[in-house]
């Protein structure tokens, strides 16, 4: 399955360009973990894979789960929303479909305020997982602000900060409603991306709890590959591919 959804992306690869809002390692536009708050192009869709592993994988069972496998497709079709869907498997965390693989879907929506200006920022609030077993849940505002200082290099700043206001399972989750819920992006957050043509990225975050850094490479123009050092140590990698939804003539 996963070598079958890898040649689908790269078919598309060949018809389609690419749009300037980069994946975080989860889906949602962002830098590793933490989220962006640059201007959606409306009109486009973007797929891709991650691979996070522990003790940095959102579900795990003990030390019977060694990674996390993300497949994810992002959609901008409304003005200014952004909606990302998530299916994660947990390979060694026991499924409610008898298997010893684990699977969950999450929901993402971020909704962009403002667009940048010479004298403000970009502004966006998300709320991320706000159905089912809330892996990822998140409740949060994040402002961006870019700077060129030469031809070559670019600079991206972003800061935002995240509430756990949602206490409460939303959707089916059968005897683990009462369940607590787990919060990501809980505090202030942020990080910097410095930017070299269309060439690659370097990335340094923020996440409330940790300090992560990352490399992002825009291959064939169409394609991000993400890698990344968890709080400088444990490596894990992403990779996508965007599209318009409706190609220009």
């Amino acid at each position: 399955m996963n070598r079958l959804t890898l040649i689908l992306l790269f078919v598309l690869l060949s018809f389609y360009s690419v749009f300037p809002q980069s994946p975080s390692i989860i889906g949602p536009q962002g830098l590793i973990l933490t989220p962006t708050a640059r201007f959606p192009v409306d009109g486009q869709i973007r797929m891709g894979y991650s691979n996070i592993r522990e003790p940095y994988a959102f579900i795990k069972s003990k030390d019977k789960t060694t990674q996390n496998h993300l497949f994810y497709t992002t959609l901008v079709f409304l003005p200014r929303l952004e909606l990302t869907g998530l299916l994660t498997f947990a390979p060694g965390t026991h499924g409610n479909d008898g298997s010893d693989t684990y699977k969950d879907l999450a929901v993402f929506a971020q909704y962009h305020l403002l667009r940048e200006t010479h004298r403000r920022p970009n502004l966006a609030i998300g709320l991320y997982d706000f159905h089912s077993y809330s892996y990822y849940n998140a409740l949060f505002f994040v402002a961006g602000k870019t700077f060129t200082p030469t031809h070559t290099f670019t600079i991206s700043t972003n800061f935002g900060y995240g509430v756990d206001w949602i206490d409460t399972h939303l959707g089916d989750t059968g005897p683990d409603k009462d369940a607590p819920v787990s919060h990501h992006l809980v505090g202030l957050f942020g990080g910097v991306e410095l930017q070299y043509l269309d060439i690659a990225a370097l990335l340094v975050e923020y996440d409330t709890k940790q300090l992560n850094a990352g490399i992002r490479l825009f291959l064939f123009n169409r394609v991000d590959l993400l890698l990344t050092a968890m709080e400088f140590k444990t490596f894990c990698l992403g990779i996508s591919c965007q599209f318009p939804l409706f190609p220009s003539n």
